[in-house]
């Protein structure tokens, strides 16, 4: 952020503001986390965004409704910047108190007027001065902190009478808009940039952009960014995309009309997105888009990645085993296939769909088979077939119709669905071809070839013979062939056999034998037998004629296409061949036509030789006449000889009527009257029965007519004489009978309760069979009523229809009465009808609670609610509404409760109930309501309010308090003081119920993080409390001070659950130096190697190295000790007679000052030819001198070698340094195996204690009977649960008793019998209470009365009082039998089990039971009874196993003391022992499950730690270390 600190002062007088101007650079690549690529405006880095560019302050206080857009001297108008340069500045306006503000202090009052002002002086202040508007300089970006300034003009502060004071500061009245625009420009050129694009291409216009950002978009090919560079081409790979994407760049956009290089702050990206197969498209994204941190290998890496996953190739197989090679050639006829296809990928994977990308639609994959046969003229496709996915591949059936000859191509081909497309991607998807050849089969038949047209006998002649195979393709003859040669007539013979291709020739074939043949003339005339002319024929009958050809001499003759040509006028012609023989018959078709009182009619029949044009025609005539067949029949009635039924006459008759004594004559084409016969009478069909009665028939009657009840449409009916050749047909249609009774007709048969019944009721009168009959008139809605319990009547209209001649009826409406089936009666003169309508509930209107938890409700915080709210919707009157747009909401008054539900709101069910269970209530303790509100078409229900109280809940900790003193100091490697730490509860006390292993101190150099310490953090545990220390809180003390001075945190923490911790506030402290014990350099120099040589160099101890007074631990500790440092040079140990070398000067010692604890040394050097010993050791002694300090401070000794050589002493100056760095990394490597061999017993404890539990817990599941076999393993266990659970859910499954009475105010039943016949008699015998709901309080009990409107059996334990104790059975007294009791008598309610609130049960069912008894048989029940009375003890009612019951008057027998077999409400059966036993093995076995996991993971930790031990490289690294250490000593 850089500023520009400007002053305003107003024409008022010394009002001022002071505010800065920011230009904030746009934000880092690697801080954008906008993943939406699309946003491509010119300004999408602002740093302000759409934002005022002053926020504004009153008196320090910001006043958030008020901000200032721009300044005139702000704007881009007429600059040459981007205008993102002006879109990035943002300011803070300040005022003082002169300036009014809204009372809520929202706005201001008079501010803008104000800077509107024509007099408002803007002043640029810099190093807290207004310069000159010569020295003016807009050069520096960073201007130096600025001060506050009074000043004002002088008359106007006199008007307002404020006294003058002197200003420090001198306004600066220049041009500020030039200024500014300077400063802006030199922090635009200067630290405005990050991206520079190089190699200009083109501008383009971009359309897919808002229309005003389309133009002026320069292209380039290549970017620098962070000193990196991009080109066109390169691969690259995207970030903070949504997916990552991978590309190779196109170009690089920038927004602009630039021509040239150019520097931008950000810009845009073309990637052709990679692999193209897959996504074959171009995406545009912001360069900061680019992932820098990728490399060409992985991006190249993920690509073929995401290429492995595209269709490979096609795998073919055979399923019948009879896969055809390639080049294959088989012979017609072959079965090719059936195929299984699968399209693979690179990974083997089969594939029935195309890779996903992005969220685009599924693309099925088919595969697609063509047969092509490659013929002469060109290729033929023969089949073409499409097979989807079928359960594991792509299915084709076997091919069985190969027989064309010739090559054949099977081609395979993977396509998309719906398109077909058989490229994806610009690449082909996989395909196969089979290449193979079908040739002639074997030989099957032959035909004869062409022979010679004539033949004589006795003279040789060949037959050739073409032999084919099974589909007529010519075909080699089969070996050793032996032909069979026979002729009609002719003895015929061959001498050989010729095979030449496909061809067999019978060579020299004789006849021995001739016969006789006669030479025919040509056609010449055609004879038609018979001549009679004219021909009678019967109608109906066929006609035969004999035709012959002759020649000239009258002989027949029979020559090729010979043909005849017969034709009966009126029919179609008919062609007879007579080329064999000459002649030929002509049969007509039977003559039907029609005849009219009886006359004959007469037909011509033409014969002609079509192909002979000069053989004359040949002309006969057919008189046809009537014949005696059935030709008409006739329906009369013999009750009205008058009544005759003409065809597909229409009548009307009496619906469910009757139309008897109905006859039927028949006559022949004559008229005559037809004699009726059995046969005749066999064949007269009627089509409204299917059983005539035959001798009815014979004597002409045709069964009854029973005509239809309802009136609605026409019946056909027909009476037919063989097959309908002769057949008459009427139409009957019903008419309606007399009235019988009024017909209601309801539009719908609900009505909710307050609505009028929408549409019309129709009122009819109908004849018996619900005919309407139309016999109202207008005037009978005078005499219409309507009556019905709780019917509003003053609605109620009634309307006459003209149209149907009915009544509607109106206004139909209950205001009151039950719900359920209400009748409604309609009246009219003596006609009555009752119908019957469902009256639902009203329209919805209120909310009732009909299942709350017990009140006073009472919450912690923190906590649910277990019991659920059941709310019922309510119409007007109270009836329960089941409409299911209606939606209830659940919310707290006031909100500060906040509640957690499954849902807040929700549609009642189809019951009209919704229930809401509140599974947390959080919020300071007080009284809230829980308020149920409705919503019904957008129109609000009320509801029910639930007063509620929350509790703090004293066991839920929310905080931890610590207390240290805070005055004392914190010396490195000293001790802390003692950290007190209090758990506090949610109501405010301490909690000691936590082990004081949860409390947790953390410990990390560094100041405060968000919320948790970070990773790496110290972990400290608390001690135990002395004895005269409170209990109510943990103590850390004695802990450890870090050794190295600094900012330290600490922070607190207490383990709650397994993954849940509560932290106290971090606290910072800072690690002051301990005590000053020694002087030291800040780093340790290098061991000196000098020589007594001329040049400086060679004689310097030591250069630039500063000492310091330091505490044990290294720390800078002196900074308020003065003096100085005296050094000297002293001989190694044992060598004190050594002449010591000399310092500069020939001095023996050398003193440097020591200011604020530290002492700078530039260089410490030996003089020119110095005495020492050639090769010796020295050691230089830096000893401190303080002044005011008693205890004297170690000195620092550093070791150097002295030599008289210099090239040795350069030597061993190389040698002395390469020992420094294998001492150091000596020291590293022992760092390393230390931690390894930490690390491994860490390891391996881990492992020990999981082994331990895992014995442990197989030890206890073998007590409770489940063996496991050793070695353990995970599948063994998991099939050892799969079985126990199939045995406990096929316990679940079986056949048992289920109690079916519906809870509606618990949701469970609690009570079970203990056997079927002690649970059918018992559940009998209380039948009447079996329903009822035990509450715990009167009040409950009244509630549910009230909300069930007195429906519901309540029972209050609070008003239920019994004898406590148990008594004894009658028969027992003072302990001892009266007499031995038959039958196994017990009290029945000590059958009964209670899996729940056994007390509370215990007293219901004393109180419902009392002493009844249960025995064995209604025997040993009577017996028992008597022998108790007779003992004078009163006897209580017994039940008896058989369902049998004595009341406790001794009556029994009859109906109401016998249960029945079959109850529908009857006590539930518990499960067995070995159900409970097998729910404890599963869960043990679970845990068992977990622990062998955790146990096995552990030895798999372990076991590779010490592979990475033993592992090549750790070996090497061992060996390193003792090389180093070698190399080391040896130096």
């Amino acid at each position: 952020m850089l500023n520009m600190l400007l002053c305003l002062f107003d024409s008022l007088g010394f009002k001022l503001w002071i505010f800065t101007l920011g230009l904030g650079f746009p934000a880092s690549p690697d801080a954008d986390d906008d993943d939406d690529c699309a946003n491509e405006s010119g300004v999408q880095h602002q740093a302000r965004g759409k934002k005022a560019i002053f926020d504004c302050f009153w008196n320090g206080r910001l006043i958030p409704y008020t901000t200032v857009s721009e300044f005139d001297w702000c704007t881009d108008k007429k600059s040459k910047l981007p205008a993102e340069c002006y879109n990035r500045i943002s300011g803070v306006l300040f005022t003082d108190d002169k300036f009014q503000v809204s009372t809520n202090k929202l706005t201001f009052m008079d501010l803008e007027l104000k800077l509107k002002n024509k007099d408002t002086i803007f002043t640029r202040i810099v190093n807290g001065q207004c310069p000159q508007e010569k020295n003016s300089s807009a050069d520096s970006p960073l201007p130096a902190q600025a001060s506050k300034s009074v000043t004002g003009k002088k008359d106007q502060s006199k008007k307002a009478g404020l006294p003058l004071r002197p200003s420090p500061i001198k306004k600066q009245r220049g041009h500020l808009q030039k200024e500014f625009t300077k400063w802006l420009e030199n922090c635009h050129k200067k630290l405005d940039k990050q991206i520079q694009f190089k190699g200009y291409m083109e501008t383009i216009t971009r359309t897919e952009l808002p229309k005003k950002m389309q133009e002026f978009w320069a292209t380039f090919s290549s970017i620098v960014w962070d000193k990196k560079t991009y080109t066109t081409g390169d691969l690259v790979k995207s970030h903070k995309t949504g997916i990552n994407l991978y590309g190779v760049v196109v170009r690089f956009l920038l927004y602009g009309n630039h021509k040239e290089d150019v520097f931008a702050t950000a810009g845009f990206v073309e990637l052709a997105l990679e692999p193209k197969a897959l996504y074959d498209k171009v995406r545009i994204i912001p360069i900061s888009k680019i992932d820098q941190t990728a490399t060409k290998d992985a991006i190249i890496k993920n690509i073929n990645k995401d290429l492995a996953k595209l269709p490979e190739k096609l795998k073919v197989d055979w399923p019948d085993r009879n896969p055809w090679p390639q080049n294959a050639i088989r012979p017609a006829g072959t079965v090719l296939g059936p195929f299984r296809i699968e399209i693979l990928n690179k990974n083997e994977d089969s594939l029935s769909r195309m890779p996903s990308v992005g969220q685009g639609p599924v693309k099925k994959l088919l595969v697609v088979l063509k047969l092509i046969h490659h013929g002469a003229k060109g290729d033929q496709e023969i089949a073409s077939f499409t097979a989807s996915h079928g359960k594991w591949a792509y299915w084709f059936k076997s091919f069985e119709n190969l027989t064309n000859l010739g090559k054949y191509s099977l081609c395979l081909n993977t396509a998309i669905n719906e398109s077909n497309v058989t490229v994806f991607g610009g690449s082909e998807l996989p395909s196969y071809k089979l290449n193979f050849t079908i040739k002639e089969g074997s030989a099957e038949s032959f035909v004869i070839d062409v022979a010679s047209p004539s033949l004589n006998v006795g003279t040789p002649f060949d037959i050739p013979l073409r032999i084919k195979d099974a589909y007529g393709h010519p075909t080699t003859p089969p070996p050793n062939l032996k032909p069979v040669l026979e002729c009609s007539g002719l003895e015929v013979s061959y001498e050989k056999v010729d095979s030449s291709g496909t061809t067999v020739h019978h060579q020299k074939c004789q006849s021995k034998r001739k016969s006789p043949e006669r030479i025919k003339g040509l056609p010449h005339s055609l004879h038609v037998m018979p001549e009679e002319n004219p021909i009678i024929a019967e109608n109906g009958s066929r006609v035969e004629f004999n035709v012959e050809i002759h020649d000239e001499a009258g002989n027949i003759t029979a020559h090729p296409k010979q043909t005849v040509r017969c034709q009966v006028h009126g029919y179609a012609p008919d062609v007879i061949d007579c080329s064999s023989t000459g002649t030929g018959q002509f049969v007509t078709r039977p003559i039907n036509l029609k005849i009219i009182k009886g006359e004959p009619q007469k037909l011509k029949v033409h014969f002609e030789m079509s192909n002979q044009k000069n053989i004359a025609a040949v002309v006969r005539e057919l008189k046809v006449i009537p014949s005696t067949r059935v030709a008409t029949m006739e329906l009369y009635s013999q009750d009205d000889e008058n009544l005759v039924l003409r065809n597909k006459e229409k009548i009307e008759w009496m619906a469910g009527g009757l139309l008897e004594n109905l006859f039927y004559r028949l006559y022949d084409e004559a008229g005559r009257e037809v004699p009726l016969t059995a046969e005749i009478g066999s064949k007269i069909k009627v089509n409204w029965t299917g059983d005539a009665n035959l001798a009815d028939l014979v004597q002409g009657k045709l069964p009854d007519v029973q005509v239809p009840r309802q009136v609605q449409k026409e019946h056909f009916y027909q009476v037919s004489y063989q097959n309908q050749s002769v057949s008459v047909s009427f139409t009957i249609t019903p008419r309606p009978d007399e009235p019988a009774r009024l017909k209601v007709t309801l539009p719908q048969s609900t009505l909710r309760l307050g609505e009028i019944l929408p549409g019309n009721i129709n009122l009819e009168l109908v004849d018996q069979y619900d005919n309407v009959t139309k016999s109202l008139t207008p005037s009978c809605v005078n005499h219409m009523s309507v009556k019905a319990d709780g019917l509003d009547t003053s609605a109620v209209a009634f309307t006459w229809q003209e149209s149907c001649c009915s009544v509607l009826v109106t206004g139909i409406r209950f205001q009151s009465g039950t719900l359920g089936p209400r009748e409604i009666c309609f009246t009219y003169k003596s006609y009555v009808e009752r119908v019957i309508v469902k009256v639902t509930a009203g329209v919805p209107a209120q909310l009732k609670l009909v299942s709350e938890p017990e009140k006073p409700l009472q919450v912690l915080n923190d906590s649910g609610i277990p019991t659920p709210f059941l709310i019922q919707l309510c119409d007007e009157w109270g009836n329960p509404s089941s409409d299911r747009r209606v939606v209830v909401e659940l919310r707290s008054s006031p909100p500060t409760l906040k509640l957690t539900t499954a849902v807040t709101s929700q549609p009642v069910n189809a019951e009209g109930k919704a229930s809401f269970t509140v599974t947390s209530v959080s919020g300071p303790k007080g009284y809230y309501q829980l308020e149920f509100r409705g919503s019904f078409n957008k129109k609000p229900i009320t509801g029910p309010s639930v007063n509620i109280t929350v509790l703090p809940d004293p066991t839920k900790p929310v905080s931890l308090t610590v207390k240290y003193d805070t005055n004392t100091k914190f010396p490195a490697g000293g001790k802390f003081p003692v950290f007190l730490v209090t758990v506090l509860s949610d109501e405010g006390s301490p909690m000691t119920t936590f082990n004081p292993a949860a409390v947790t101190m953390f410990l990390w150099r560094g100041g405060a993080t968000q919320n948790t310490p970070p990773q790496g953090a110290t972990e400290l545990r608390c001690s135990k409390p002395m004895e005269n220390e409170k209990n109510d809180c943990f103590y850390f003390r004695d802990k450890e001070i870090p050794e190295h001075t600094g900012k330290h945190t600490i922070q607190f923490s207490l383990q709650i659950a397994k993954d849940k911790f509560l932290f106290s506030n971090q606290i910072s402290v800072s690690v002051v130096a301990n005590q000053p014990v020694k002087l030291g350099p800040d780093s340790q120099p290098p061991t000196p190697v000098v020589s007594y040589s001329k040049a400086i160099s060679s004689r310097t101890l030591v250069e630039n190295m500063t000492l310091r007074i330091m505490d044990s631990y290294g720390n800078p500790a002196g900074e308020d000790l003065d003096g100085t440092v005296k050094v000297s040079i002293k001989n190694c140990s044992g060598y004190n007679n050594k002449t010591l070398p000399l310092f500069e000067g020939k001095a023996n010692s050398v003193q440097f000052s020591l200011a604020k604890g530290k002492a700078d040394i530039n260089r410490l050097a030996v003089m020119e030819n110095s005495p020492g010993e050639n090769g010796s050791s020295y050691i230089l002694l830096f000893k401190p001198e303080v002044r005011m300090r008693s205890t004297p401070l170690d000195p620092f000794e550093l070791r150097f070698e002295f030599y008289n050589d210099v090239e040795k002493q350069q030597k061993m100056a190389e040698l002395t340094r390469k020992r420094d760095e294998l001492i150091t990394a000596i020291e590293h490597y022992k760092d390393i195996f230390f931690r390894y061999d930490e690390l491994r017993q860490m390891l391996e404890a881990q492992y020990q204690e999981a082994a331990k539990k895992e014995t442990h817990h197989r030890i206890e599941l073998q007590s409770r009977s489940v063996n496991i076999k050793q070695p353990v393993t995970l599948t063994a266990i998991d099939r050892l649960l799969a079985e126990k659970k199939a045995d406990v859910d096929r316990i679940e499954k079986a056949p048992r008793r289920v109690c079916v009475i519906r809870d509606h105010f618990k949701g469970q039943q609690d009570v079970l019998g203990m056997d079927d016949a002690a649970a059918r008699v018992i559940s009998w015998h209380i039948r009447g209470d079996m329903d009822c709901v035990i509450t715990k309080t009167s009040e409950a009990a009244r509630r549910i009365y009230r909300d069930t409107q007195g429906r519901q059996q309540v029972m209050a334990l609070d008003s239920v009082f019994v004898t406590p104790g148990d008594r004894l059975l009658p028969h027992i007294r003072n302990g001892r039998n009266l007499f031995d009791p038959p039958g196994n008598p017990v009290y029945a309610r000590k059958l009964l089990i209670y899996p729940h609130d056994h007390e509370s049960c215990d007293i219901v069912f004393k109180n419902i039971l009392g002493d009844t008894i249960l025995i064995d048989d209604l025997d040993s029940a009577n017996n028992y009874r008597r022998a108790v009375v007779q003992n004078k003890t009163q006897c209580p009612t017994i039940l008896t196993r058989q369902g049998d019951r004595i009341s406790s008057r001794g009556k029994f027998g009859g109906t109401q003391n016998k249960a029945p077999d079959i109850m529908s409400q009857v006590f539930g059966a518990p499960y067995p022992t070995h159900y409970y036993t097998l729910k404890g093995q599963i869960d043990r076995l679970i845990q068992y499950h977990s622990i062998v996991v955790k146990r096995d993971n552990a030895a798999k930790e372990c076991e590779e730690h010490m592979k990475n031990m033993n592992s090549p490289e750790m070996q090497q690294k061992a060996k390193r270390n003792g090389g180093i250490q070698s190399t080391a000593e040896g130096h």
